[in-house]
């Protein structure tokens, strides 16, 4: 089943349109951080400024 054990778990990361963009093991969390890096802004300070 995808490579992925199922005593183990998984986290599937589904878009709002349901497409399944990514499933990984739950011990992979470069991977997920990697994934959501690609496309997610940082976080503003409070003045305004990329922090």
């Amino acid at each position: 089943m995808c490579g992925i054990d199922r005593t183990g778990g998984c986290i599937v990361v589904v878009r709002p349109d349901q497409y399944v963009a990514a499933i990984l093991r739950l011990d992979e969390f470069a991977a997920l951080a990697a994934f959501f890096d690609r496309f997610m802004l940082a976080p503003k300070a409070a003045g305004g400024a990329a922090q």
